[in-house]
């Protein structure tokens, strides 16, 4: 098949784990023998053309938003329809050049609807969605930007002045309709909640994501060791941001040193809010005495299988309804035992007492009344670490996740409808 890849970012340039599923894919599809080319955002540091893992990047695409504020609202006056309607054409060019047998579209957030509404019209039936996180429910970046207070006083007071006028002539401007006639979802958590919001994706099909297992189970663990003299070794992989909920890991640590268990250590890793940040560490200061947590910056996602190598506990308790969290599914891959929030898409991989241990969103007590667990019985850490390694091996491997959209790729280049969801998801 020749493969058209739209997505709002690809490597160098990641946010997140989207990015880097989309990668992986379009890698992997070319070496079974796929032609893949990916259209993406423009860097102007970097070539507009160019190969990577044998796939064909074009960095053309305008974004919305900015991560500068003032740049952004300078864009929205100064080059908005411009920028439209180079992405309607740089489209239009990249279809007729390259013929593709089907277009795969990954995130949009922060790329104008008009880009896989194009799409939609130069290749009726042949667009293929793969929904990862909520865009698709979203408004545009250009509307969040304007309807978002500013964080400064001296800017708050005009920006809610020009947002007023901007958001009616936004709202009053044409509405493109994406057909999602091909959609496909991360988790059944995404594809629900989507509904749910209006999305017409009802007939989506479920796939789950993957990762390079190699990358994880030959990692050398040190083995868990619960005497009195040895630490349990939690951790924190992640944003930090309130929905992320890290303050109620902080807490569990908190009540678990009041009850006399001093044999536990939390690591967290990451960065995300400053203020967020900063009420954290002072929440790991304790009542005088600093509690056994640690603050470490975000590694590179090459780096985390070794680093979750040192740990015994994934701790994972996020309020927000995660997509598909892949840190999940990393620790388990080590051999670590997952304590966490069933929010979103978690659910559908942490079962409790069988794939690991689940706890309400912002439940403390509940939190480390499960820690407690599995610092009293040994047993239960080895049954659980060895379930959810195995239950990344039989169900969340990238070769899983891999034949599973080409399958579903390959259907619909050959029939030309909607994929029945069970067929997909096998």
């Amino acid at each position: 098949m020749r493969i058209l890849v739209l997505s709002n970012y690809y490597p160098p340039h990641v946010q997140g784990g989207y990015e880097l599923r989309c990668s992986e894919t379009a890698a992997e599809l070319v070496k079974r023998g796929h032609e893949v080319a990916v259209l993406t955002s423009r860097d102007n540091t970097r070539p507009t053309k160019t190969r990577l893992d044998g796939v064909e990047v074009h960095y053309g695409l305008h974004l919305e938003a900015d991560p500068r504020p003032l740049r952004t609202a300078l864009r929205f006056f100064l080059r908005r329809k411009r920028n439209e309607i180079g992405n309607q054409l740089l489209v239009e060019d990249v279809i007729a050049e390259l013929r593709p047998d089907i277009v795969f579209i990954w995130g949009m957030w922060n790329v104008p609807r008009c880009v896989p509404y194009m799409a939609e019209r130069l290749c009726p039936g042949r667009v293929v969605y793969h929904l990862s996180d909520y865009w698709s429910a979203l408004p545009s970046a250009y509307c969040q930007y304007w309807e978002k207070s500013s964080g400064r006083r001296l800017s708050a007071l005009p920006k809610r002045l020009i947002a007023r006028p901007v958001l009616a002539r936004l709202a009053q401007a044409e509405e493109l309709h994406l057909r999602f006639q091909h959609p496909t979802c991360v988790s059944q958590a995404v594809k629900d909640n989507l509904v749910k919001a209006g999305v017409p994706i009802a007939h989506a099909a479920v796939l789950h994501s993957g990762i390079d297992v190699d990358q994880f189970r030959n990692i050398a663990r040190t083995p868990i060791n619960l005497g009195d003299e040895n630490m349990l070794r939690l951790v924190y992989a992640g944003r930090l941001t309130s929905d992320k909920g890290v303050h109620t890991a902080i807490e569990a640590v908190a009540r678990l040193v009041q009850e006399s268990r001093t044999n536990v250590h939390l690591d967290i890793i990451g960065d995300g809010d400053s203020n967020y940040i900063t009420m954290l560490k002072r929440l790991a200061g304790g009542q005088g005495t600093p509690l056994p947590v640690r603050f470490l910056a975000k590694v590179d996602r090459g780096q985390m299988p070794g680093i979750l190598a040192h740990y015994d506990v994934l701790v994972f308790p996020s309020k927000w309804d995660e997509p598909f969290a892949r840190v999940v599914i990393e620790a388990m891959a080590v051999g670590l035992v997952v304590i966490g929030t069933r929010t979103g898409g978690t659910a559908e991989v942490l079962i409790d007492g069988e794939t690991g241990l689940v706890f309400p969103a912002d439940d403390s007590v509940a939190l480390a009344n499960a820690i407690e667990r599995l610092m009293n019985d040994r047993a239960l850490w080895e049954l659980l670490a060895s379930a959810g390694r195995q239950a990344v091996l039989n169900n969340f491997t990238r070769a899983h996740m891999v034949d599973r959209f080409e399958r579903y790729l390959q259907h619909v280049v050959a029939h030309d409808q909607p994929v029945p969801g069970g067929m997909a998801q096998s």
